[in-house]
């Protein structure tokens, strides 16, 4: 079956059917917004589905929320971020996402955080703030995050009892793919329990690593920094650490600096001195 001879619905019917979903089953859901792999349209379908969770989630019918997804690129989303949020302040319970974290990357420290900031950074961030907001809604734990590789199967949300959001197969890198936002109880019954069964296989990831970084960047010794590092034409590292000031105010300034550097608000330059970022420049205006 070609793309072009195939309706949405058959296309539709052919993932359900590759993620595990008898065909019988997968002929009675029932479209409710869809998209071929076009960003544009792609982004039309997941405001319709952040736009349907947020209405269950104020009629109390969320549901089970589960995202099987490859790169969590999702909790960029500022609609979706605001739904996690709802869901942690209403005590509906965070939303689970089952997504890739390479085996060389820790679950449980900072190089967490910043392998998720480099691959959200591919598709991008609008601005320094999307990133700070998106970092500190998960180290609220308004998601609880698991390492399990996704990658090569159909990537899925499931909501409300009733709902699921499905992608057609995709590279790891794609930034646009089929999507799909249907309507059937046994859909999402399947695959839920799909979900609850690589769940059970994942590996926790430190929300706490997220929330560690974001306090380290709004601290008064960071703030101490970047104005050094702003006002300085070249300084290394090592002279920045020497300065007694810091070691004064912080009891690991070499760790403020590096969450500095995990969020790319200083760097270093050809000859191994500090700068500001543009971002970090304007973050440090900012504050």
């Amino acid at each position: 079956m070609t793309r072009k001879a195939a309706t949405e619905k058959d296309l539709l019917v052919e993932t359900l059917v590759e993620a595990g979903i008898s065909r019988t089953v997968a002929r009675k859901a029932e479209i409710l917004s869809w998209s071929k792999d076009n960003l544009h349209d792609n982004v039309r379908v997941h405001n319709a589905t952040n736009t349907l969770l947020l209405d269950l989630l104020r009629k109390d019918e969320i549901g089970n929320c589960i995202h099987v997804t490859g790169g969590a690129r999702a909790l960029t989303d500022p609609f979706h971020r605001q739904i996690c949020e709802a869901m942690l302040n209403g005590d509906r319970g965070p939303f689970k996402v089952l997504y890739h974290v390479p085996e060389d990357v820790s679950p449980n420290d900072w190089s967490v955080v910043k392998w998720n900031l480099n691959r959200w950074g591919e598709t991008g961030f609008s601005d320094w703030k999307q990133k700070l907001r998106t970092l500190r809604m998960i180290g609220n734990k308004a998601v609880d995050l698991k390492a399990y590789d996704e990658r090569r199967n159909i990537q899925y949300s499931v909501f409300g009892n009733r709902y699921v959001q499905v992608q057609g197969e995709h590279n790891d890198g794609a930034i646009a793919k089929y999507v799909w936002l249907i309507r059937s109880e046994n859909v999402n019954e399947m695959l839920s329990a799909n979900a609850e069964g690589d769940l059970s296989n994942s590996t926790d990831v430190d929300e706490n690593a997220f929330a560690e970084v974001v306090s380290k960047i709004f601290s008064n010794s960071a703030r101490a920094i970047l104005k050094k590092v702003s006002s300085s034409k070249s300084i290394s590292r090592e002279d920045l650490l020497s300065n007694k000031i810091f070691s004064m105010i912080d009891p690991d300034p070499g760790a403020t600096l590096n969450a500095l550097s995990v969020i790319s608000f200083v760097v270093s330059d050809e000859s191994g001195n500090l700068k500001l970022t543009d971002d970090g420049a304007e973050f440090f205006k900012a504050t």
